[in-house]
């Protein structure tokens, strides 16, 4: 039996009129990472979309960085130290930072580590704003820096691993969403019972629901954006008008999210004001509206769509299921849409191939997995994935639907003389 990834993945190819080269896409992911072509169907596994495990590594599919070895420690470049300021200069923490931690018992600093790092990064910063969702990870360059005295210093990439539902409306890099306010005008009726779970679970389930429903409402706003984007740029009208209908699926979706929240119990909820301001302010231009593409559409739409199918999959409450079933058709509708839009793109520019190879690599999910939490069973039981098996399921996805599609992208519009280099889902 195909693992439903693959299905997922032949769809996509499909939908974005890449079906031609579904075969070698397959071949090439199999080639790049031969660990995720290992079967995942297993039938005692309560987890239809494979073990969480699946992503190898021991639950990781980081890597070792390019720092330099004991003995050979080197003056790294003037990144920034990370200081408990730092999070509030920058509530999302990307970028490079110096980060510091105590020797060891000898005195002595031993070669970056990625997880010594982000030990360090979450005892000076705490944990993600947004923690039930994503999690800070770091990623070592350079250091031990001999500059500093009494501490072990390191120039240190720092980034989040998380995605949304829908598509994220982002801003100078900062993703934007309104507030949730006492309101029933955003709720369409949903007859979820919520049975069977304890009053802790239920409280959290609701509070991720909001979650999802918020994140729901903003990708009105970002569809809405690169339907003007695609406008500007002189698309042809079957993107413009796929892009409008997204529009109303996801006033949809967020009505639905919304509904969901207020049948868990509490106050109903729905959107306040969403801060617009600086979200045209620049003139679209060809490579930014292309990695803004892939980065909110080519990733985050695929891997939401996994998402919602997994989450139907484990769902035991048959109207929160049907939410769920609703949500993953579209949200892969909408991801065929973002491959389509790129493979537009690409022939206006046939230049700015590198780019999407420099952006899917950025966009690799590289972090450890999170714990298991408490109450896991009971929330996918209400339609809501653990933080631990929702981040194996985004490394899974990328490497296993993300990768084999920019693959077969890439193989459509690169030359049939010149040797295709390969995106690669993860360091080998």
């Amino acid at each position: 039996m195909s693992h439903p990834l693959d299905l997922l993945r032949a769809r996509l190819l499909e939908a974005a009129g890449l079906g031609s080269a579904a075969v070698l896409a397959a071949a090439l992911v199999a080639a790049c990472d031969p660990q995720h072509t290992q079967a995942a169907d297993d039938d005692d596994d309560e987890r239809p979309w494979g073990s969480i495990d699946d992503t190898g590594g021991g639950g990781t599919t980081g890597g070792e960085g390019p720092w330099t070895v004991a003995g050979e420690a080197e003056v790294c470049a003037a990144a920034p130290m990370l200081t408990p300021e730092s999070n509030d200069e920058n509530p999302y923490l990307w970028g490079t930072y110096t980060v510091c931690t105590w020797p060891d018992e000898d005195g002595g600093c031993e070669a970056g580590h990625d997880l010594d790092a982000q030990a360090a990064v979450i005892a000076i910063i705490g944990e993600h704003p947004e923690s039930d969702w994503c999690n800070y990870q770091a990623h070592v360059m350079c250091g031990p820096d001999p500059g500093f005295e009494g501490a072990c210093c390191y120039e240190t990439e720092v980034y989040d691993d998380c995605y949304d539902e829908g598509r994220p409306f982002t801003v100078a890099g900062e993703a934007r969403q309104a507030p949730a306010v006492v309101r029933g005008d955003w709720c369409s009726p949903v007859e979820a019972e919520g049975d069977g779970v304890s009053a802790e679970a239920r409280a959290a389930t609701r509070d991720l629901w909001l979650r999802a429903a918020r994140a729901e409402h903003a990708s009105i706003a970002s569809f809405a954006r690169f339907a003007l984007e695609l406008l500007a740029l002189g698309a042809p009208p079957e993107l413009v008008a796929d892009a409008t209908r997204a529009m109303a699926d996801e006033l949809r979706h967020a009505r639905q999210c919304f509904g969901v929240v207020a049948a868990l119990g509490g106050e109903a909820a729905g959107p306040g004001a969403l801060p617009v301001a600086g979200a045209l302010d620049e003139e679209p231009v060809l490579a930014r509206v292309l990695a803004a593409t892939i980065r909110e559409g080519c990733v985050n739409e695929t891997l939401a769509a996994a998402e919602a199918r997994a989450a139907a999959a484990r769902c035991a409450d048959p109207a929160i299921r049907e939410v769920l079933e609703g949500i993953a058709r579209d949200e892969e509708a909408h991801a065929a849409l973002a491959w389509r839009a790129v493979r537009w793109m690409l022939r206006q520019d046939p230049g700015l191939v590198e780019r999407v190879h420099a952006v899917i690599a950025e966009e690799r999910p590289r972090g450890r997995l999170p714990e298991s939490g408490p109450h896991d069973a009971e929330l996918a039981a209400l339609g809501r994935l653990g933080a631990r098996e929702r981040a194996a399921l985004g490394q899974l996805a990328f490497a296993r639907v993300v990768v084999p599609c920019a693959e077969a992208l890439l193989a459509e519009v690169s030359s049939a003389s010149e040797p295709q280099s390969r995106v690669q889902p993860s360091p080998s």
